[in-house]
């Protein structure tokens, strides 16, 4: 999977430059004539291409089968039970007394 991915990305550095500029004026290039609001279409190709690699890339994802989840007792019994925050802080403190052993005595360095 992971070496998918890199190939991946390696073609896409490669491809996505090349497509931008073979895309640039696709729908007419600058308008100088002193109107560009309207006539400013040279980087519109590159958008629409965009979008269409969108379309692409969601049909592609959507075409993936993947596995259905399976469900569990333990998977439903954690869904079902439901903690207020007490619960989580006293389980917090529990654990933090446990694991820093509180009941010891505490420890005293002497400066001399």
């Amino acid at each position: 999977a992971v070496t998918w991915v890199l190939a991946g990305g390696c073609l896409a550095a490669f491809v996505g430059p090349e497509v931008s500029q073979a895309t640039k004026g696709l729908f007419g290039d600058d308008g100088d004539d002193g109107d560009d609001d309207i006539t400013n279409f040279t980087y519109m190709g590159t958008f629409v291409v965009a979008g269409g690699f969108f379309i692409l890339q969601a049909i592609c994802v959507g075409l993936v089968g993947f596995p259905p989840i399976k469900r569990t007792k333990q998977n439903d019994a954690a869904e079902s039970k439901e903690s207020t925050s007490d619960e989580i802080l006293d389980t917090e403190e529990t654990a933090v007394g446990e694991s820093m052993h509180m009941d010891s005595e505490p420890t005293t360095i002497g400066v001399s």
